[in-house]
């Protein structure tokens, strides 16, 4: 049996998604990465490859909200060097019937 658990961000009541590029500087990625996990609205926080280190999901129920997030709750995140944020307009698919399934041992 696989259960995956995707937040709808609508659903969950945010009007605002917006997706974070962000290159890291002085601190390795994986502890950047780490310290915006726990931020009010984070959805997800992958290391990736390209121009940037990290990209974030972030989901905000007002504008003013997705804002404080990127002018104060970023700030606070030793490490980020540059960010480059999008707004998602729409999301069309979100497929799950890619993700693997788990293994445990016990």
């Amino acid at each position: 049996m696989r259960v995956v658990a995707v937040t709808d961000y609508k659903a969950a009541g945010y009007e605002f998604l917006a997706s974070l590029a962000i290159e890291t500087e002085y601190l390795p990625a994986e502890e950047v990465a780490q310290n915006l996990v726990d931020l009010n609205g984070v959805m997800s926080v992958d290391l990736v490859t390209g121009n940037h280190n990290i990209q974030v999901l972030v989901a905000a129920q007002t504008f003013e909200e997705l804002q404080r997030f990127l002018w104060h709750d970023l700030a606070g995140v030793k490490g980020i060097g540059r960010m480059t944020p999008s707004l998602v307009w729409d999301v069309y698919a979100y497929n799950t019937d890619e993700v693997p399934p788990v293994v445990c041992f016990d």
